[in-house]
């Protein structure tokens, strides 16, 4: 965690802590490393919140949902907090809805401030796409 003081970056969690108050054991697993990765704080304390907020909306309404979320990183692994911590490009979260069927489908450009959530609404099949490439060698 050393990594992220002066770093100009927050913790940003992948599975929100909030979405985790179901015990105390799933609230204080929320808090490792592996469900962190680097965010702009504008952006993690801005639309990425906004869409968390919206998932919850969703969870309310749905009988129960399933939710998918990372970083991901295609470009050279040039920007990195303390030459040890790579920041992601962009991150992306799915949502599905197994008794409707539904499904939403977000990819974010990681950058200091973004637009409305809304505005990186894909579907699926899109997303499926972008995360294929930027699983292939560059």
């Amino acid at each position: 965690m050393a990594e992220y003081v002066g770093s100009g970056y927050d913790r940003g969690h992948l599975v929100p802590s909030a979405d985790m108050e179901w015990s105390k054991e799933s609230c204080h697993d929320a808090f490792y490393m592996s469900n962190m990765a680097p965010q702009y704080p504008g952006f993690n304390r801005g639309e990425w919140k906004s869409l968390e907020m919206k998932v919850r909306e969703i969870a309310k309404t749905e009988d129960s949902i399933v939710v998918m979320v990372g970083p991901i990183w295609d470009k050279p692994l040039a920007q990195s907090m303390d030459k040890t911590i790579a920041v992601p490009t962009r991150y992306w979260k799915v949502v599905w809805a197994p008794k409707s069927g539904k499904k939403w489908a977000w990819v974010f450009p990681h950058e200091r401030q973004v637009k409305p959530y809304e505005s990186y609404a894909c579907n699926h099949d899109s997303l499926l796409t972008v995360l294929k490439l930027t699983m292939q060698p560059h």
